[in-house]
């Protein structure tokens, strides 16, 4: 079983299509199977509930061939792998700094809170505030957002970390040294068409520096993956790296299986919606 954490504007959207490329209906879409907890109702859309091992013993059930669960609703303390003991987790990590300003550039361009607070969406100085998404990356892995639990939680779970400036590189290493099974072929999606609002933010010094602050425990993070895990995939991986990167963006990369996304999408929109709705009305 594969359960991959997604982290928001990490290339998440991508690597789902590329898992349901490459196992089809055996591939799950995390989608919301509770009722939301009550509160801050900004937070509520922005930090989803995360599956515990009730939740995916009932997505068993459902689907008992399944070999690949990614979406939001995943985390390291999901504990999947106390249904599925042979459950490697994996997720990617990217510079806290850019998928900070790309984050704001998403929310302005596809969010509407029109209906909800009369406002489409946050100008700049009230995103700021919003400490419900602060140090994004570290709540989508550790529930007390915690750098040193989340370290521990990557070196001794079965979790390969890639990172979103090596995308390709990354699904090179983890195809041969994580999950062979795995068809790393893609087509990106949800790629922003225009990043002049996020260049904005990176090239002023004082959005910089906020984007800093709200992210401020993500950066020891992110410099231990990049500093000390990534280097070690790439030694094991040994000297022909470079050249399968390039094999690979050469003639592999878009080479999807269209069938496995079509029977991908009947099985959810035939069986895994209905069940899941069925599921939250008995809440």
């Amino acid at each position: 079983m594969l359960a991959f954490v997604h982290i928001g504007k990490t290339g998440g959207i991508t690597v789902a299509s590329m898992l349901r490329s490459s196992f089809g209906a055996a591939h799950c879409d995390a989608t919301s199977m509770r009722p939301r907890p009550q509160g801050d109702p900004t937070g509520v859309r922005f930090m989803i509930p995360k599956y515990g091992p009730d939740d995916i013993a009932f997505l068993k059930t459902v689907m008992p061939g399944m070999r690949s669960i990614s979406g939001h609703h995943v985390a390291l303390w999901s504990d999947v792998e106390k249904v599925y003991p042979d459950t490697k987790y994996f997720l990617f990590l990217r510079d806290p700094l850019k998928r900070g300003a790309s984050h704001y550039q998403f929310h302005v361009t596809h969010d509407d809170y029109t209906a909800k607070f009369g406002f489409k969406h946050f100008p700049w100085d009230k995103w700021v505030e919003w400490e419900t998404h602060h140090n994004h990356q570290l709540k989508m892995i550790s529930p007390n957002v915690d750098v040193d639990e989340v370290i521990k939680l990557l070196e001794t779970k079965n979790v390969f970390v890639g990172l979103t400036e090596h995308f390709d590189e990354s699904l090179v290493m983890m195809q041969k040294l994580f999950c062979p099974e795995l068809d790393i072929a893609y087509r990106r999606k949800n790629t922003a068409e225009d990043n002049t609002l996020a260049r904005s933010l990176l090239a002023d010094e004082k959005s910089r520096e906020q984007i800093r602050e709200m992210y401020a425990k993500e950066f020891p993070l992110y410099e231990y993956v990049r500093n000390e895990i990534y280097p070690r995939y790439r030694q094991e991986y040994g000297p022909s790296l470079d050249q399968d990167v390039a094999r690979f963006q050469s003639h592999g990369r878009q080479r999807v299986n269209n069938l496995n996304l079509v029977m991908n999408r009947l099985h959810r929109t035939f069986v895994l919606i209905p069940r899941l709705k069925k599921h939250r009305g008995a809440y």
